[in-house]
């Protein structure tokens, strides 16, 4: 429902269709949090560490700076706030799960579509991986599956039916920021309902969100237009968000193909089994540089491998980039190339490699401390 978590998956869609391939690396634990907001798991809170931010008593539920939301337990609360959606970071690991489906309303054969995303997230050294799956009849027309990890400095992302994208990122741009970044579809003063609930095994504040809470102005905010029930769900220790609900009715072009279709919408995300032991790790459809069909230099870097095309950098120039693809093809058992060179790239073309045609494309960085190459490779 936020403009990044619509934004990210779209990408995704978009990548997926124009590739032909929308796949699951290791999935999360068979763990799902309960889906109704009327109290959730009867399990026991997990206690956050000392010193990690939990209210204190007599305090009006304000958390310690920088611990998570500010002023949660008040009777309202700002939900412009930069750390609204900060992640629950006084727990050393946590799963995820979002749920969000439309179905059209008044028509004989309804238009209906899903994505459902579950995740688990590790705080320190920090690792993180999600399964994303979506049903759309109007964008899709079947399943797909795409498996986002990310290790360290490195994500990986992988399609269904297709190879694997990799390359560097920063802790600080996680796949979890994509999804639920600062800003966006709420905004305004939310007010405190009681009674107090238990969700996902934590002690919460419930507030209710009114269409006064959604921004107008923004791209999310533009298709709700009637909410039947959403709630705000904020941990009483750590003071982040356990379960944010949105119920309604408006229009999502992302799940139906059709701005103009309207239709009831149920947005869920739950954090869920905190300190629970996990296991993340790279997908194994993202081969190893070592096992590519094709070689590359061994300073290679942002190595992608999707779809029967291999893009990397390398520190070497443009044309010794070239000498080593020269070199190197000829011992695959290819031929002469045909070889179109310019300042600004060079191309090699191996018309009889013995698993099919090849391309090779060479260009320098902008900063000409490099090259960047493209392998584009037709099997027979």
């Amino acid at each position: 429902m936020k403009p990044r978590v619509l934004l990210f998956f779209c990408t995704l869609i978009l990548a997926s269709l124009a590739c032909s391939a929308l796949t699951g690396g290791d999935s999360p634990a068979d763990a799902n949090p309960p889906s109704d907001s009327s109290g959730g798991e009867a399990t026991q809170a997990v206690q956050p560490p000392p010193g990690s931010g939990e209210t204190s008593p007599g305090s009006g539920g304000e958390t310690a700076p920088g611990s998570g939301i500010a002023n949660a337990g008040a009777e309202t609360i700002d939900l412009n706030q930069a750390n609204l959606y900060q992640a629950p970071l006084i727990h050393s690991t946590f799963y995820t799960s979002i749920e969000y489906t439309f179905t059209q309303i008044n028509a004989t054969s309804p238009v209906s579509g899903s994505m459902h995303l579950d995740g688990r997230t590790q705080n320190e050294p920090f690792a993180a991986t999600m399964v994303i799956e979506t049903h759309s009849d109007a964008v899709l027309g079947n399943a797909g599956v795409i498996t986002a990890t990310q290790i360290a400095d490195t994500h990986y992302i992988v399609f269904s039916e297709g190879g694997c994208i990799s390359g560097p990122i920063g802790q600080e741009e996680d796949p979890y920021d994509a999804l639920l970044d600062t800003g966006g579809l709420l905004t305004g003063q939310a007010h405190r309902i009681r009674p107090d609930e238990q969700i996902n095994g934590i002690d919460t504040y419930v507030y209710e969100l009114t269409m006064e809470n959604i921004d107008p102005l923004d791209p999310a905010g533009i298709g709700v237009q009637e909410l039947d029930q959403a709630r705000l769900y904020i941990a009483k220790d750590g003071g982040f968000i356990v379960r944010l609900l949105i119920d309604g009715k408006g229009t999502t072009e992302v799940l139906s193909g059709d701005t103009t279709l309207v239709g009831q919408v149920h947005y869920q995300l739950d954090y869920y089994d905190f300190d629970e032991p996990v296991e993340i790790q790279a997908p194994e459809q993202c081969a190893q540089t070592g096992d590519l069909e094709y070689p590359i230099p061994d300073d290679a870097q942002n190595v992608t491998n999707f779809a029967g095309i291999i893009s990397f950098s390398t520190g070497l120039s443009m044309n010794d980039t070239a000498d080593f693809y020269e070199t190197e093809m000829a011992a695959l058992g290819c031929s002469e190339p045909e070889k179109l060179s310019s300042e600004t790239g060079v191309i090699l073309t191996y018309d009889d490699c013995p698993n099919g045609p090849v391309q090779i494309i060479i260009s320098p960085d902008a900063d000409g401390a490099g090259s960047s190459v493209t392998i584009f490779a037709q099997p027979e």
